[in-house]
């Protein structure tokens, strides 16, 4: 089978790392990388070891020149929208970091343009492949730790202190809320088995 090809856009904080990651796995392929800045552009292309024609300012560019399977997006929620508009157009489905979108109207915009172009969109969540989280729910499947009565989870330290006053995360109102507690909450679906029914 044919590795699965992928378009990285955004080469921010964690876009470099997506990169890499897919060099180093089986059955994905790193395509091309996308990012309007140069100077992180070019040092993606430099330490990856791409060529030219796998770079590009836009992704639109990129999907015009780069025969892809998907695109991963890792830019700032603010953009997540506009950046599946453009991979959706062109029939790709979309791996997304989270958060999802900055906004419910555009979360809502996000699934609705994902159903309307019959396209896959997939926020991706690291926490539940952790192996700590997959042994946990092993145990908790296998009924070794017994019936949940309560979980608590905690989130302490001030995010701003790991970003530069220039980062999305850092300009965020409540950081912990829109950007880290996503993966709390996921893992508390995984690791039961239950969907959330009030807030």
């Amino acid at each position: 089978m044919a590795p699965v090809r992928f378009i990285v856009t955004g080469l921010g904080s964690w876009g470099p790392g997506w990169a890499e990651l897919i060099q180093q796995q089986d059955g994905v392929e790193l395509a091309a990388v996308v990012e309007p800045m140069d100077d992180r552009r070019q040092a993606v292309v430099e330490a990856r070891g791409l060529t030219p024609d796998q770079a590009y300012s836009d992704l639109q560019t990129a999907l015009d020149h780069v025969e892809t399977d998907a695109v991963l997006v890792v830019t700032p929620p603010n953009t997540h929208l506009d950046v599946a508009r453009i991979a959706f157009a062109a029939q790709k489905p979309v791996l997304m970091e989270k958060p999802l979108a900055a906004s419910m109207d555009d979360a809502r915009a996000l699934v609705e343009l994902a159903e309307e172009t019959g396209n896959l969109l997939i926020v991706s969540q690291n926490y539940r492949y952790r192996p700590p989280m997959q042994a946990v729910r092993k145990l908790l499947q296998d009924g070794v730790i017994g019936d949940i009565l309560h979980i608590q989870a905690n989130c302490q330290e001030d995010m701003r202190l790991f970003y530069e006053a220039t980062n999305f995360r850092y300009l965020m109102p409540h950081p912990h809320i829109i950007d880290m507690t996503i993966h709390h909450w996921d893992l508390l679906r995984y690791l039961t088995g239950h969907e959330v029914d009030t807030v």
